[in-house]
């Protein structure tokens, strides 16, 4: 017994035991934000009619069951990114000077998803 109980008093033993206690720590506080963190991603381009990009356009996307409103804006090429999504259905409004509101519902995103959308917005005649 007593080269048992030497072995378990052993440097190397002590160290492993530390460090296998660290990681099993370390795994039960990152395990469930790795799980329960998982976002999507919508990104996209706006564009008119005849297919011309549309800068600086305001994207509202809102999620139908929680009513949360995120907003954006199209960069100088027309595109679009909204980051940390949490899955399910949204709806997006797109505002843009000279052009008519434009509003898509059922966008649908799962968990993890990368999704692209793109809109189109038609122009608002009546504007002069």
């Amino acid at each position: 017994m007593n080269s048992h109980n030497s072995s378990e008093n052993s440097p190397s033993y002590t160290t492993y035991r530390y460090m296998a206690k660290r990681l099993y720590l370390f795994l039960l506080l990152i395990l469930p934000l790795a799980l329960f963190g998982q976002s999507s991603e919508l990104h996209g381009s706006i564009k008119d009619s005849r297919g011309a990009l549309v800068p600086h356009a305001v994207i509202e996307l809102r999620n139908q069951r929680t009513g949360t409103r995120l907003t954006s804006r199209s960069d100088s090429r027309g595109q679009f990114l909204f980051r940390e999504l949490k899955s399910g259905v949204y709806q997006a409004t797109v505002q843009a000077a000279g052009y008519k509101t434009l509003t898509r519902d059922g966008i649908h995103l799962g968990s993890e998803e990368r999704a692209q959308l793109e809109l189109t917005v038609e122009p608002n005649h009546g504007s002069h």
